[in-house]
């Protein structure tokens, strides 16, 4: 669900809300499976690590994305993520 968000939210057009809240859900979701895969293995795992390793690379790349186009109105909104 997490990828199919975040693929949805790169094909909206740049800057708009719907765009920056679909970036945002995948990211949740990303989180959430990390959190059902530690709980699924009772400890913290690997798999867990992975999971919210890539969640903070998709957070760095959506800050990336509209750091890089000063032209999306939802640039200041996300910056802070970067």
């Amino acid at each position: 669900m997490a990828k199919k968000l975040k693929h949805k939210a790169d094909k909206e057009e740049c800057g708009s809300f719907r765009q920056v809240f679909t970036y945002l859900e995948s990211g949740l979701y990303f989180i959430l499976t990390g959190i059902a895969i530690e709980k699924e293995r009772g400890s913290p795992s690997k798999e867990a690590h992975t999971m919210y390793k890539d969640t903070f690379h998709l957070i760095r790349y959506i800050g990336n994305r509209f750091r890089s186009r000063p032209d999306c109105y939802a640039e200041s909104k996300v910056m802070v993520l970067g």
